[in-house]
């Protein structure tokens, strides 16, 4: 810890403390990432605008935003946070056409674009709307899109942007509580689940505010992790046989990514935990131990994204449940989910 310490509060250098050990960094580092939020993105809703990336950033120009293309995403725009304001004003973003939305946030539709085309998608804890909005974007032939926000004002803001964004085919919204999916849904229903779960939300938290760590506490991530376990369980009982089921969060701690994970396949040990990959921004392995505690080794298949000017820390992990053909099982095994790679091949 720097000599600056002394400005934090002991729950913030008990936070930067664990932050030091998961991304091998020192305290000055991280306090610089978690300080600096200059740059948000906005993503192209293509259900509603065909115009050329271009032409919607020669758009935002004229407006007076300072926008660039984001490098490794054709459809996804960079603009000064600043300037938030000026974007919202646009008729593009009153009109659904762009979404704001953090780069780290796109990741979850494209590796969930390996699983069945066209079948039944699940998206467990959709609101605001992003995630859900994105993958109805790159699958638009989906059979079934069912998005469900348990939580009645939340559920309420899922339904106002996805009528903004103009998402309605085979559209249902759902209030299912997450701990009882297989109460609601029948079992092995579902060809895509995304589970972006509720978390401790470590990723948003900013040293430039004046009460960066109101909330947090250990006891509420253990909290959060047993509530993540339970939602995880049930999504898995409504997947598919060789299904994929993502399973995502914008929190650091580990108790509540691959510890959850770990936990999990003790209990679905058939379970297959993809390798996934994503060289477009700085990232690690998931964890392979944690406090003293050995995780599951298939969890280091999992990824974290390194938190940026732009980008949120992340954390996704891509399951699979397996099928009776042991053959096609181990391909599962094998094979390498390269987040590169699906978002060049769903950009036209």
């Amino acid at each position: 810890m720097s000599n600056n310490s002394k400005q934090f509060s002991p729950k913030a250098i008990e936070f930067i403390k664990r932050l030091t050990n998961i991304f091998d960094m020192d305290s000055i580092r991280i306090i610089d990432l978690l300080s600096n939020r200059s740059i948000k993105s906005l993503r192209i809703n293509r259900i509603k605008n065909t115009d050329s990336t271009s032409s919607i950033l020669g758009f935002l120009k004229q407006q007076g935003v300072n926008a660039q293309k984001l490098g490794w995403y054709a459809d996804a725009i960079l603009f000064p946070s600043n300037q938030t304001k000026s974007v919202v004003d646009t008729d593009l973003y009153r009109g659904g056409d762009i979404y704001i939305q953090n780069p780290s946030s796109y990741l979850p539709a494209f590796a969930l674009l390996i699983g069945t085309q066209g079948g039944a998608f699940l998206d467990v804890c959709s609101a605001p709307g992003g995630k859900g909005s994105h993958f109805a974007t790159l699958q638009s032939g989906c059979q079934r899109l069912v998005l469900n926000e348990p939580d009645p004002t939340r559920n309420k803001q899922l339904r106002q942007v996805l009528g903004v964004l103009g998402v309605k085919h085979n559209l249902t919204i759902t209030n299912r509580d997450g701990r009882q999916l297989t109460k609601y849904f029948q079992k092995e229903c579902f060809d895509t689940i995304l589970l972006d779960v509720e978390c401790s939300g470590e990723a948003g938290i900013n040293f430039a505010s004046k009460r960066p760590m109101a909330g947090w506490s250990i006891a509420k991530i253990v909290e959060l992790s047993n509530l993540q376990l339970k939602m995880l369980t049930q999504a898995y009982e409504i997947l598919a046989p060789g299904g994929v089921l993502v399973y995502s969060t914008c929190t650091f701690s580990p108790e509540e990514n691959e510890g959850v994970i770990s936990r999990f396949l003790e209990r679905s040990q058939d379970c297959i935990v993809q390798k996934i990959r994503f060289k477009q921004e700085r990232s690690t392995a998931g964890l392979e131990s944690w406090h003293g505690t050995q995780f599951n080794s298939e969890v280091k298949n999992s990824l974290r994204v390194l938190p940026s000017s732009y980008m949120e820390g992340f954390f996704i992990c891509v399951l699979r449940k397996p099928t009776e053909d042991l053959g096609s099982n181990k391909q599962l095994r094998d094979e390498v989910v390269d987040l590169g790679y699906l978002m060049k091949r769903a950009t036209p």
